[in-house]
């Protein structure tokens, strides 16, 4: 008997022992597996009288996680209560319009709760339904909360419900592969949280457009204005012709009225001379003439007195005949 007694107190020491090393194992894989979580995991989501589920709590792990089940059995209910938890609205969904819709049937009350990783402090929200209403009560960290602190919050998890490329709802999957490259490419770099890259991308691009944009336009008024000079060159070169043909008018002008004065000078030279020359043939002349000017004078003298004679004897004679 005191053999049998030590042989299962023996067994009941190790299964002990052994129950104390599996939960201790448990308990560091727990911690390990918590150190690998980012700001913003999901560590645990409780749901209960939620859509397909009474009473349901899923502990995703930190890399990626894979639901996998037949239809019907609750997959799209977990993304719907991921939504709701974090601040989303039924029309991300794509679903059920009303809040009070996601209750389970059977039930007039049901809620979700979401246990996000934070370094700090993990952070709970929750968030209670209510069947034929469009309301909803929230819950941070067990206290009463508003939908604008838990959005606050959410946010400042880098938590995007609205982007399609952080978080893709089974029934939006069409309205996400109708997104243009550019939309894209603005989801992702929202999802990535690089706004500020993408707008600052976006005003270079602009400003790339708009220096385009004056660059065409500059050769084309370049272009105009060349097409312009080719078509006044000609214009030009007759101007340059008319001016030159007006200098050589002018030059013309004035070798033709010096060509005029040199012709008049030459004139009156010759007058001149020719005036000399008289003057010189009447002063000889004058000299030659001379004695007959004199005896000229002589005769006139004579004349004037034979004149005043006879005047004299006419008159004696007048008056003797009036005696």
């Amino acid at each position: 008997k005191k053999r049998g007694m030590a042989k299962r107190l023996s067994r009941e020491a190790s299964s002990s022992a052994a129950k104390k090393q599996r939960t201790a194992r448990k308990t560091a894989s727990s911690s390990s597996s918590e150190a690998r979580f980012v700001k913003g995991s999901i560590i645990r989501v409780l749901m209960k009288a939620f859509v397909t589920y009474d009473d349901c709590e899923v502990r995703p792990g930190p890399k990626l996680n894979v639901v996998i089940g037949p239809n019907g059995t609750g997959k799209s209910s977990l993304v719907c209560a991921i939504c709701l938890a974090l601040g989303g609205t039924t029309s991300l969904l794509g679903r059920a319009k009303e809040l009070g819709d996601y209750v389970k049937h059977g039930y007039n009350e049901g809620f979700v709760e979401i246990e996000l990783f934070c370094r700090s402090g993990n952070v709970v929200i929750k968030r209670e339904l209510t069947r034929g209403s469009n309301s909803s009560k929230w819950h941070l960290n067990g206290r009463d909360s508003t939908m604008k602190e838990i959005l606050g919050l959410v946010q400042s998890f880098d938590i995007q419900i609205s982007n399609l490329c952080q978080f893709l709802p089974q029934d939006k999957v069409v309205e996400f592969a109708k997104m243009s490259p550019v939309e894209l490419l603005y989801a992702t770099e929202k999802a990535l949280n690089c706004e500020d890259e993408h707008k600052t991308a976006v005003e270079c691009q602009k400003n790339c457009v708009k220096l385009k944009r004056q660059r065409d336009g500059v050769t084309t008024t370049k272009q105009q204005l060349e097409r312009q000079q080719q078509l006044r060159e000609g214009d030009v070169e007759r101007y340059r012709e008319k001016q030159r043909q007006m200098k050589n008018l002018a030059n013309l002008k004035k070798k033709r009225a010096y060509v005029k004065y040199s012709s008049l000078r030459d004139e009156h030279n010759a007058v001149k001379n020719q005036l000399k020359d008289a003057n010189a043939r009447l002063k000889q002349a004058n000299e030659r003439s001379g004695p007959l000017q004199r005896e000229i004078s002589e005769l006139n003298q004579i004349v004037d007195d034979f004149k005043e004679i006879s005047k004299t004897l006419l008159q004696k004679k007048s008056r003797g005949r009036q005696c």
